[in-house]
């Protein structure tokens, strides 16, 4: 803007100059305002005998849900109209949801170039707060028409386009490592783990001290050790001793030294370990084991998946699962997004997606769990569950459930994650903007390694594909200055 106002003062210097110089006059309206502008939302889509332009990938508006445009600076704010779309026909709708008579042009009164921003929120309808936008669904910057093609996409575009998600399928609430694996949809990977412990004092470093616990043997003195034996970092191991002998003497610490490993492990222990449980308190749990004994304990794990938080642009994450052998009746169907899904039929983008859906809940950051957990044993904060994004489909379903859960063996369906506005109040479908795609295994064995590990699998992203016709959506802005 300061550019653009230097470079008005210099033409209106030289052509004062001129005037006087020359001794003629100047044509009153060579440096006319700028009174209105008309901006039209363009699209790369090829329309057979229509003249209305098309964009790229924009969801028909939802249910009691329509789009706004507006343009902003850091003093004011100004919209521009609400607007629906059909993304069949291809064409811009009124409030009404009848095709618009200006189709896709919109005006505003002065000049854009006032503005640093233009884009495009997700509406209610009606509209409680109805001068403030909604979740921002495309942005961009406003620049000149001469010197670049205004270009409207998804905030974070950048950030969005390296991300990725894997999901594994344990159900830890049933407290059985190795059961109803297929039943569960989890946002990270999970590992089980297999370590041992000497029974030794040869350890690098420890710290002593003494616990007032009675849930631990009287008169013991506990020495903590962090960090050892490639248990994470949130565990520890304790040694106990030395015990006090019938006869009051105090027997060497050599002699007598038991280790109990504690961590903080979703799973408890097979009946066939080696252990003796002396505290359970929700998901802590102490084993003692003896000399060179091995034990095994599950550990569920985040990744940076890169996946940006988008709360402050009115945006979550939910998690979805679509298949056949999920009733309609469990929530509803897919809303589907704006392109075809089904282009190679031996390779469906969604596979099994005439079947029902559920979700596996609502999450900001990938990092942190989800908002509820309504399908999991057990009552809400005491399920025995990772602390990330997911569900176990084991309890309260309101249906019969399958044998072998999400995978019964010859059926696919798939996982996805939506991009949700924080208005959108529908739960019985998801939001058409699909983040990101993964494919569920056909059959039970899938889910394991050739060690008997739980696979992870990737959810891909849909933004960064190189085929136009599927992704996020996108509009271009042509703007014309008078």
């Amino acid at each position: 803007m300061t550019s653009r106002r230097n470079r008005l003062v210099l033409t209106v210097l030289v052509v004062c100059a001129a005037s006087f110089y020359f001794s003629c006059s100047q044509p009153d309206d060579i440096l006319t305002r700028v009174d209105q502008t008309e901006l039209r939302l363009w699209g790369n889509a090829v329309v057979p005998g229509r003249f209305t332009p098309a964009v790229q990938n924009l969801p028909t508006n939802t249910t009691g849900m329509l789009y706004e445009l507006w343009v902003a600076d850091d003093n004011d704010t100004i919209s521009l109209g609400k607007f629906g779309y059909n993304q069949v026909l291809m064409v811009f709708l009124n409030e009404d949801g009848e095709e618009r008579s200006d189709s896709n042009l919109f005006m505003l009164a002065g000049d854009v170039l006032d503005y640093t921003d233009i884009f495009v929120s997700v509406e209610t309808d009606p509209d409680a707060w109805p001068a403030l936008p909604g979740p921002i669904m495309l942005i961009d910057r406003i620049t000149a028409p001469t010197s670049n093609q205004v270009e409207m996409v998804f905030p974070l575009s950048d950030s969005l386009w390296d991300a990725i998600a894997v999901f594994n399928m344990e159900s830890p609430s049933d407290s059985e490592r190795t059961r109803d694996d297929g039943y569960g949809i989890w946002f990270c990977s999970y590992v089980e783990k297999r370590d041992s412990v000497q029974d030794t004092l040869s350890l690098d470093s420890f710290e002593l001290v003494h616990l007032e616990d009675d849930s631990l043997p009287q008169d013991t003195i506990v020495w903590y050790l962090d960090n050892i034996i490639n248990i994470v970092s949130k565990d520890t191991v304790r040694l106990f001793g030395p015990d006090t002998l019938p006869d009051g003497t105090i027997e060497a610490i050599e002699s007598r030294i038991n280790k109990i490993v504690r961590f903080d492990s979703l799973l408890k222990a097979d009946s066939t370990w080696p252990y003796t449980m002396i505290d359970d308190t929700a998901t802590v749990y102490y084993y003692t084991v003896g000399a060179l004994d091995s034990f095994n304990y599950d550990d569920f794990i985040q990744y940076d998946f890169g996946m940006p938080d988008y709360s402050s642009w009115g945006w979550t994450y939910k998690g979805w699962v679509v298949s056949p052998t999920i009733p309609i009746s469990a929530l509803g169907t897919i809303t589907p997004a704006a392109y075809e899904v089904n282009q190679i039929p031996s390779d469906s983008l969604i596979p099994g997606i005439e079947g029902g859906l559920l979700t596996t809940g609502t999450f900001a950051d990938p990092r942190w769990p989800d908002y509820d957990n309504p399908f999991t044993i057990g009552d809400s904060g005491e399920q025995l569950i990772p602390p990330f994004p997911g569900e176990d489909f084991l309890e309260d379903m309101p249906f019969v459930w399958n044998p072998g859960g999400l995978v019964p063996g010859g059926i696919r369906g798939t996982v996805f994650i939506t991009l949700e506005p924080n208005n959108f109040t529908d739960t019985t479908t998801n939001f058409p903007l699909f983040a990101f795609i993964g494919k569920l295994p056909e059959f039970q064995w899938e889910l394991m390694d050739d060690v008997g590990d739980l696979e992870e699998f990737i959810v891909w992203p849909l933004y960064h594909s190189n085929d136009s016709r599927i992704g996020f959506p996108k509009i271009v802005v042509d703007i014309r200055r008078y």
